[in-house]
């Protein structure tokens, strides 16, 4: 017999107000897919591929900042979560991952689907709880409902997160008839402190000369918009495209191009400030881990504080907005910004004419994307060159999200993390990928669930083409076979199979017409973009080379 604290399970999140679910078909899982399927208070969603799943599900949660729940069987199907759990991790996303599992009496005995589960995502989880088996005691239903109780509270944070939950369970699975859920379930509730202003010493900061600002990846917030708006006319704020503020006014957004290369001290600050996740921009990082006795201070409220300039000298505990609104209020000598501000301008100047008399290529295709999109649009950016492209031209429209897994970087996901998000989202929403991102996560369109909003735009090169742009493995003869893997796929069988309205373009012209058509309609659709490697190489070589000589 099923201990009823199984059933309450999903009574007992619903009143916690997680209201998503993604369930992965499954045996071993059946109680509690029953469970969720029976509750009325859920949106229930079958993905079969858990890999893509799992994607989905942090796609959600970018959107509604909670958690979302996923439910598997047991065996392999909790190890395909795992690439979504780390990017999670890494991103601070919450997420529930509830796997079913055997009993423990049955691991490592060649049970059929039965895998050693404890503590199966290692260290990118907050916290992983082990479940008791079965048992109907008032004890065993006491610690489940608490262990709940405790991840859902933990997964939703200061520092939020993946927390994984494994259930033991035993035969029977399946109910032989109603199913009830207790009303009176305890919840947790946790009561944070006031946001205080932060105190911080004005006299310190004033004694640096050259202090600049960089906003790490990181959802938009109104206010810290306004108050980087206000710095930006005394010093710079450099922002990448997704740290969402590269659409603010008077932002430095073409620092990873003109950066390149250069070493000018009249660029060097004395102090950097960054709130937020990582930094796309390998120039700027290059850049700032060759200045001698730099400071750099990170103002978070949590405690993952990464050192990525080598140069950590100070963590602010307090909400950004606070210290921006303290700093904003320096007097500062805008004459260091002017050194920024000039490339800036120029880069700009020569972004907005540099493709006009060269071959169509796809850097040029992202650049005609980004000026096309509809005020109110959610972008997701696959890695690899395409996020790269982006920053590289940056973001100019204030009302543009922009969303990509740089938690770990991978390709694998975008596709799934783009159709999650637009489900749980109300905004327009458009994916950017290349070739080898979009066919690893086909999957990610496998399901009965179509987002209402979703443009694919795949920038298809028939390779992976960013090993042609890196100085590494272009020069090495191995390259084509064992780096850039050819492929000659196109995305129109693709489409079919889900019912996409598709199209495939080759040169500017067709891609403005396609554009024209197809960018405010709504459902599934997907315009493929296909480039020559060696042409993409020329133009991103040339651009490169010409920025340099600003």
């Amino acid at each position: 017999m099923l201990s009823q604290a199984i059933y309450d399970i999903p009574q007992l999140l619903h009143l916690l107000g997680i209201k998503d679910v993604i369930i992965s078909p499954g045996s071993r899982s059946a109680p509690l897919t029953i469970a969720f399927a029976r509750h009325p208070s859920f949106n229930k969603y079958v993905v079969p591929d858990e890999r893509s799943a799992a994607f989905m599900a942090l796609g959600m949660s970018l959107q509604t900042s909670k958690p979302t729940v996923l439910v598997c069987t047991s065996g392999s199907a909790a190890y395909n979560y795992a690439p979504a759990v780390a990017e999670a991790y890494y991103q601070q996303i919450p997420m529930l991952i509830i796997t079913a599992d055997r009993p423990p009496e049955w691991i490592d005995q060649w049970d059929g689907q039965t895998i050693r589960q404890q503590n199966i995502y290692g260290n990118h989880v907050l916290r992983s709880y082990q479940l008791p088996s079965t048992d109907p005691s008032k004890e065993a239903q006491w610690h489940l409902l608490r262990s709940v109780n405790e991840a859902a509270l933990l997964s939703k944070g200061i520092t939020q997160g993946p927390v994984h939950i494994n259930v033991p369970l035993r035969e029977p699975l399946y109910p032989t008839g109603k199913i009830s859920y207790t009303e009176d379930l305890k919840t947790w509730t946790e009561q944070r402190p006031a946001r205080q202003p932060c105190q911080i010493d004005l006299k310190e900061l004033v004694e640096c000369k050259r202090i600049a600002i960089i906003p790490g990846q990181q959802a938009y917030d109104q206010e810290i918009a306004d108050q980087l708006v206000l710095l930006a006319s005394k010093l710079p704020v450099i922002c990448d495209a997704q740290s969402n503020y590269s659409g603010a006014e008077g932002v430095v957004t073409h620092h990873d191009l003109f950066l390149s290369g250069r070493t000018s001290t009249n660029l060097a600050p004395d102090l950097v400030i960054t709130f937020g996740k990582s930094v796309i921009s390998k120039n700027l990082k290059l850049f700032l881990r060759g200045i001698q006795g730099l400071q750099h201070w990170h103002v978070n409220e949590g405690d993952f504080n990464p050192d990525i300039f080598q140069s950590l000298t100070r963590v602010v505990r307090c909400n950004p907005q606070s210290f921006l609104s303290q700093f904003s209020a320096v007097s500062l000598d805008s004459s260091y910004l002017k050194n920024w501000i000039s490339l800036e301008s120029e880069a700009d100047d020569y972004l907005s004419g540099c493709f006009e008399q060269r071959d169509f290529s796809e850097f040029e295709a992202i650049s005609t994307v980004l000026k096309r999109l509809p005020d109110d649009t959610d972008i997701h950016v696959a890695n690899s060159m395409a996020i790269r492209y982006v920053n590289f031209l940056g973001l100019k429209n204030e009302s543009h999200r922009l969303f990509v897994n740089r938690g770990t970087s991978g390709i694998d996901g975008s596709v799934s993390t783009a159709v999650g998000s637009a489900i749980a989202g109300r905004r327009k929403t458009i994916l950017i990928t290349g070739d080898l991102a979009f066919f690893y996560d086909r999957n990610g369109l496998w399901h009965n669930h179509p987002p209402d909003d979703l443009m694919i735009i795949l920038l298809n090169n028939h390779g992976g083409g960013i090993f042609g742009m890196i100085p590494g493995p272009r020069s090495q003869p191995e390259m084509d076979e064992y780096f850039i893997t050819r492929q000659e796929l196109d995305a129109r069988n693709t489409a079919k199979d889900f019912g996409m309205d598709y199209r495939l373009v080759r040169d500017r012209n067709s891609l403005v017409q396609a554009l024209a058509e197809m960018i405010n309609r709504k459902g599934l659709r997907l315009l493929e973009v296909e480039t020559s490697t060696k042409i993409n190489q020329q133009v991103f070589d040339k651009v490169k080379s010409e920025i340099k000589n600003l």
